[in-house]
């Protein structure tokens, strides 16, 4: 049950990156208080690792993130566009931006300036990504949860780490499996998934995939090529009667598939041939 809380933690620690206090005045901000980009200016600016921006407020003032040249993270809401300023903060290690609305990222250098960047994060209305923004060799964290991709992005050959979840992805494509062969923890949970190639078998880092709420018929057995998986989320595919022995034969495996049409008896039988599976059907 442990892998199986890593999409969430991995979601909650980006979400509480700052904490969510109150609105207080550049004077009276505590230690652990989130740093407005308005109370950053009036510090030494070479000093300032972390920033929080809300758009609503302090639009007019992202075009000064560049004065911050050792910013490490940086948190970004309610922005209708990509800030291309983001390109001139080559120290930043983890980029959030939540709650935005524009609806792609513009094909920049980031792939030739961004060497310490570990974390992404953009929840927008995302519809494609530009590839120079998922081929970062130094970022193996990406989640662009909450978005309209129809498809899974290009080049994420060095993804370690990848959250689609709630967009409008249709399938898992043989390409998609080969570009993803470096992922372990991989969450397409809400979208619309009705086809898996077979090659998803060649992902032979994969530990933990999330295929919860789509429209899935069928598991494909080649996932027991997978030598390093533990974790499936099939819930709420209900269409879905049976689960191959050969994904899990041999080797201990949680499967969560609440709200499928897997029957108790389905269950008892294959707990009896693999007594290392944890089936929940309820």
């Amino acid at each position: 049950m442990k892998k199986y809380i890593l999409f969430s933690f991995f979601n909650i620690f980006c979400v509480n990156l700052f904490a969510q206090a109150p609105s207080k005045s550049c004077d009276s901000l505590q230690e652990n208080d989130r740093l407005t980009i308005t109370c950053a200016l009036t510090k030494n600016h070479d000093k300032v690792q972390e920033i929080y921006v809300d758009a609503r407020k302090e639009k007019n003032l992202v075009k000064d993130l560049i004065k911050f040249k050792n910013l490490e993270l940086i948190y970004i809401e309610y922005i209708d566009y990509f800030p291309e300023e983001l390109e001139k903060l080559i120290n930043l290690r983890r980029l959030v931006i939540t709650n935005s609305s524009f609806e792609e990222i513009p094909c920049n250098d980031f792939l030739l300036t961004h060497n310490k960047l570990r974390v992404i994060k953009v929840q927008a209305n995302l519809k494609k990504i530009c590839s120079n923004f998922t081929g970062l060799p130094s970022v193996r964290d990406y989640d662009f949860s909450n978005n309209k991709l129809e498809a899974i992005p290009g080049n994420l050959h060095f993804a370690r780490r990848l959250n689609l979840k709630n967009n409008l992805i249709k399938e898992i494509s043989s390409s998609d499996c080969h570009r993803l062969s470096s992922v372990k923890e991989l969450n397409l949970e809400k979208n619309q998934i009705s086809k898996i190639h077979t090659d998803i078998g060649e992902m032979s880092n994969l530990e933990l995939i999330n295929l919860s709420s789509n429209k899935l018929e069928s598991i494909p057995k080649e996932l027991s090529k997978c030598k390093m998986l533990r974790t499936i989320g099939i819930t709420n595919n209900k269409q879905i009667n049976d689960i191959s022995l050969e994904i899990f034969l041999g080797r201990y495996m949680h499967i969560s598939a609440r709200n499928t049409n897997i029957t108790k008896e389905r269950k008892e039988y294959l707990k009896s041939k693999e007594p290392n599976l944890n089936l929940n059907i309820k």
